[in-house]
């Protein structure tokens, strides 16, 4: 319980320092915010047209590969950007941490938050592709609920881990990229 009074003690903390990464991450480039989209739906038209239309490729019983594709990329972009992001925050806000009383377990939740944003335009392209490969809406697609919120717990404790760790030992941050 004093665990979630903090979190929503810290929840303009936590905005704050999302946008500021948001908009930071790509600060001076022409396109901005538009890179964050460009290279998942770059990555899927790659896939797509090397797999679907170059070798003829269909998923497990015989679903469209598109589909079996998307629908497992989305996620891994969501938590490897997380995890890797995630991992380097201690170090990133060392500044925060060093000088003044910080809740650093905050930490966490603003990669969560600043992935989220783009988590959320890239499940809208799926669903999009889901839609256009004739998939239907059913009440199964209420699950996505229960996939995220399982994806963010186990993100956030594995940045726990991971960004107390990289504070010892920094190869940790670069070696999870890989």
């Amino acid at each position: 319980i004093n665990f979630l009074i903090g979190l929503y003690r810290g929840r303009r903390t936590i905005r704050a320092l999302a946008r500021r990464d948001v908009l930071s991450r790509y600060s001076g480039t022409l396109f901005r915010g538009a890179w964050e989209l460009a290279n998942p739906v770059l990555t899927l038209l790659v896939f797509w047209f090397v797999f679907s239309v170059a070798f003829k490729a269909k998923g497990p019983a015989g679903i469209p590969f598109i589909i079996y594709f998307v629908t497992g990329y989305v996620p891994w972009l969501f938590f490897s950007e997380g995890l890797t992001r995630g991992t380097q925050g201690v170090v990133a806000h060392s500044f925060l941490v060093k000088k003044m009383v910080f809740p650093s377990e905050l930490l966490p939740f603003v990669y969560l938050t600043g992935g989220a944003v783009n988590h959320a335009l890239l499940l809208l392209l799926a669903f999009v592709v889901l839609l256009f490969n004739g998939v239907t809406i059913s009440w199964h697609w209420l699950q996505i609920v229960y996939y995220f919120c399982t994806l963010c717990a186990i993100l956030v404790g594995l940045q726990w881990l991971l960004s107390a760790l990289n504070v010892f030992n920094r190869d940790l941050g670069q070696g999870v990229g890989i």
